[in-house]
């Protein structure tokens, strides 16, 4: 599989208090229990992280490989502009765009079963699509750049994407999940304590 996540962390997450990647689980900060439910899905990684979010990871353990700056001000898309033009002029045949605030399937199949499609892609569970969307390689360079470049104005994902999202089956419930607020992490602790690790 030669794809990439782009984990999109520069928000301030108003909504959570502070930004969602210095949320903490037990202790543990949300931004090292998501390194490590990439890592065992074996997906790679590039993290868009504001200046406040790189600040609170210095000095930590285990750090993502990769991280980039993004203004925490600007709308989710520019976020995800940033990661794909780190990726440099020979990107990899696709890209995972993952919130920070939804759990990263730990799953593998669920990864490789998105990379396989030829258009975009999202997990779902009876008819409804979550995350990570996948992007293939082709489709950034042809569909995603060139609307870009013509400025046609403000730009969503979504939009781009329009009626043409393949959804992908899964089991795996953290793929519809939100944690836009405390509550929503309290609930998914609480719901997931039988199988989430916050060690």
């Amino acid at each position: 599989m030669n794809a990439i996540a782009i984990v999109l962390a520069a928000g301030r997450g108003l909504r959570m208090g502070g930004p969602k990647a210095l949320m903490e689980l037990n202790g543990v900060p949300w931004w090292r229990l998501q390194r490590e439910r990439l890592a065992e899905a074996g997906v790679p990684s590039i993290w868009v992280v504001s200046e406040m979010v790189a600040k609170a990871m210095q000095g930590a353990q285990a750090l993502p490989s990769r991280l980039v700056l993004a203004d925490s001000s600007k709308p989710m898309f520019e976020s995800l502009l940033t990661g794909l033009r780190a990726l440099g002029e020979d990107p990899p045949d696709g890209v995972f765009v993952l919130p920070v605030d939804v759990p990263a399937s730990r799953d593998p199949k669920v990864w490789e079963e998105l990379a396989a499609s030829k258009q975009p892609a999202a997990p779902a569970i009876q008819g409804r699509s979550g995350h990570p969307v996948f992007l293939p390689g082709a489709w950034v360079k042809g569909t995603l750049w060139p609307r870009v470049a013509g400025g046609e104005g403000p730009v969503r994902l979504d939009e781009l994407i329009g009626g043409g999202l393949i959804q992908v089956p899964t089991c795996d419930p953290d793929v519809l999940c939100n944690l836009n607020t405390p509550e929503d992490l309290r609930l998914f602790l609480s719901a997931a304590r039988a199988t989430f690790d916050t060690r």
